[in-house]
Order: structure tokens, then sequence, then C-alpha cells
């Protein structure tokens, strides 16, 4: 979702209007819903990362490598459940702009390992920051209690998408 449809969303929301509900399931609505939060909060974030120069996503790769620096990327790709080609073409922006280093593995010279260069370093605080600013707007109107049973739901839906066959 690129930032004009962030825009429409929040104008549809401002003026009122509501998702259009025709007689669905509570089930299609429900997946429906997580869907649209899901792409919405994607976006939206992506929005305020940008002024870190960061595109959607890209923040994840420096988070992770921030805590298990030194990942193929293929591993990437396998934690943050994203293909490989499409992690392949961020790690290409990100060490070209200098902020991911790749090095030869010392064990097995065809794979490659990605590291956070200096840039990189520098740039998790930023992201961190800007991601708690935005989670505290997201979640701002739910009470610490109604946060956990949301995570407790979300974790057990989770947990049901994960053990089907």
């Amino acid at each position: 979702m690129v930032k004009s449809d962030t825009n429409k969303i929040k104008s549809k929301r401002a003026n009122g209007q509501k998702r259009k509900t025709k007689k669905k399931s509570s089930n299609t609505a429900i997946l429906n819903l997580l869907g649209d939060i899901h792409r919405g909060s994607r976006a939206s974030l992506s929005e305020k990362l940008q002024k870190l120069g960061l595109f959607g996503g890209q923040e994840r790769i420096i988070l992770l490598l921030k805590d298990q620096d030194g990942l193929t990327p293929s591993i990437i790709a396998e934690k943050l459940n994203v293909s490989p080609p499409t992690i392949a073409k961020s790690i290409a922006r990100l060490t070209a702009r200098g902020i991911l280093v790749r090095r030869t593995d010392r064990s097995d010279r065809r794979r490659a390992n990605v590291f956070l260069s200096n840039i990189g370093h520098s740039m998790v605080k930023s992201i961190e920051k800007e991601q708690r600013k935005w989670q505290k707007k997201v979640l701002k109107s739910l009470s610490k209690a109604e946060k956990s049973q949301l995570s407790q739901q979300l974790q057990q839906i989770l947990s049901n998408i994960d053990q089907i066959d």
C-alpha cells in the first residue's frame, strides 16, 4: 500500500465512512479486518520510516541483524517469513547504501553472510524510536488489560495458522 492508499483509508475513516460489510460471515469479517490492519499498519509505519530513508520492511532486516548479525540471506528470509528474492533485493539496496555488508562465509565460500555496517548500527536507535512512537499512537485507546487479551487472542490465531496442514 502506498502513501496515497493510506491517505484514502484515513480520509474515509475521518468522514465517518465504514468498511463495506455485505453479510460476510463473522469469520470472514475478522480475517478481512486482520488483513486491513496488517496492510494499513505496514503502510503507516513505512511512511514514518521513510524519514530515515528506508522502504517498507527494510527496518525488519536491520533489527533482526541487530540481534543476530551475520545471518545468510536465506535464514533472514525464513525468520522474517519473506520470499528469498524479496530479501535478496532488499539486502542489495541496503548494501548499496552502506547500511549492510556482505562477507563470504569462512567455512563455506559459496555462502555470504550479512552484517550491519557502522551506518546500520547507527540507524537502530532511530528505527526503534520511530517504532515506539508509532506503536504508542496505534494502541493508545487500549488499556493494558485489553492489550494483553488482544495479544493472547492473536497468538492463538497464529498458532491455529501454524497447525494447518
